[in-house]
């Protein structure tokens, strides 16, 4: 998530990094999303095992209180899950917190739980279930052109092992690239 002074031109740039990343060391990247997804699994976890009813805050003049990005709920846990998306969300630093001496900063699903766990404040609740939808600012026109083009490559690279035609290394190791992401 952008900070929350950033520019839109470093926004950017980072999409850019990321993307030029993907290009040259697309396993950077692989790892990066098998990490984030074992910590979102595991915020799924923590949290899970909080379900018991709600802790009080220990002292309503606690030195942290939490301020999040987008509104959330005053009560505590009643009965949310942390589901899936909902973890990636904690964890990519979907909420801040706010002492009373410093600066907000971005805290993610570790931090949030031992916040919780430890009665300084309430779990966090979506108020709606689209909260995480609204912030998909993938447009579904690019997705569909990004199925067309990897459809038409497959359909090609496949027509032509049948014909007995030569496949290049390079679409190999693409047509390899986009199986694997399919499955």
């Amino acid at each position: 998530m952008p900070g929350l002074n950033e520019s839109k031109w470093l926004v950017l740039w980072r999409k850019f990094a990321l993307s030029a990343l993907g290009i040259m060391c697309p396993e950077i990247l692989l790892s990066m999303g098998a990490s984030q997804w074992v910590g979102a699994r595991q915020c799924v976890k923590d949290f899970a095992s909080l379900a018991s009813p709600p802790r009080p805050v220990n002292d309503p003049e606690s030195q942290t209180t939490t301020n999040a990005t987008d509104p959330v709920s005053e009560k505590g846990m009643d009965g949310e899950v942390i589901d899936l998306p909902k973890a990636f969300y904690i964890d990519m630093g979907g909420f801040r917190v706010k002492p009373k001496d410093a600066d907000s900063f971005p805290a993610n699903g570790k931090d949030i739980y031992w916040l919780v766990k430890e009665g300084y404040v309430r779990q966090p609740l979506f108020k709606r279930s689209t909260m995480i939808d609204e912030k998909n600012k993938v447009d579904y026109l690019l997705r569909i052109i990004t199925i067309l083009q990897i459809s038409y490559f497959t359909i090609g690279v496949i027509a032509r092992w049948v014909q007995h035609l030569f496949v290049t290394t390079a679409e190999l190791t693409t047509f390899s690239f986009v199986f694997c992401s399919i499955l």
